[in-house]
C-alpha cells in the first residue's frame, strides 16, 4: 500500500486571487498616463510636446484595454480625455510655449 503525502496549505489553495489580479483593467495607469501627457504639453521645453504625444497614444490604447477589460464607462471616459482634452491641452500649452518665446525674444540686455 501506497501512503499519500498531505499537500502544503499552498497547493491546495486555488489561485483565483492571483487570475483575479492579472485580469484587472488598468484604469490607474491610463489616469497616470493622461496626467503625465497634460504636464509634458503645458511645459514650454521644445521637445516635450512630443514626449506627450507618445504618452497621449499610450493612454489611448489603455483606455481600449481598459473597455475590453469590463469597464467600459472608465475606459470611454479615459478615451473622451485621450482625444478631446488632450488636444485642447495641447493647444493651450502651445500658447504658453508662444508666450514663452515672445518673453525671451523680446527681452532687453
Amino acid at each position: 500500500m501506497t501512503e499519500q503525502t498531505p499537500q502544503s496549505p499552498i497547493q491546495q489553495q486555488p489561485t483565483t486571487q492571483f487570475i483575479q489580479q492579472e485580469q484587472q483593467a488598468p484604469v490607474k495607469a491610463g489616469w497616470i498616463l493622461i496626467f503625465t501627457c497634460w504636464l509634458c504639453y503645458l511645459v514650454p521645453i521644445p521637445g516635450l510636446g512630443l514626449l506627450g504625444m507618445a504618452l497621449n497614444f499610450a493612454a489611448f490604447v489603455v483606455s481600449i484595454v481598459v473597455m475590453t477589460r469590463g469597464k467600459v464607462g472608465m475606459g470611454i471616459l479615459l478615451l473622451v480625455a485621450s482625444v478631446l482634452f488632450s488636444t485642447a491641452i495641447y493647444f493651450v500649452g502651445l500658447a504658453v510655449f508662444a508666450g514663452a518665446v515672445n518673453e525671451v525674444m523680446n527681452y532687453q540686455y
